[in-house]
């Protein structure tokens, strides 16, 4: 388990959701688009633990290209 990854993980997650109630307020462009790449954040960390956690120790240090491709 990747601790940091999991503690970068809530703070983007609050992060989205504070922006997520600041754009049901305001309805401005610019807080959708942060909202948006603060979606994209916790998508990409919510992969990138469950990879860390599907990978043994010892493991290739990156993910195979068939695991790449299904991302894509």
């Amino acid at each position: 388990m990747d601790f940091d990854a999991r503690l970068d993980l809530t703070a983007a997650l609050r992060e989205r959701d504070a922006l997520r109630r600041r754009y049901e307020e305001v309805r401005d462009i610019n807080t959708y688009v942060e909202m948006h790449a603060a979606e994209v954040r916790c998508t990409a960390l919510d992969r990138y633990l469950h990879w860390t956690e599907e990978t043994p120790v010892g493991g290739e240090p990156h993910p195979t290209q068939e695991e790449v491709e299904v991302l894509l």
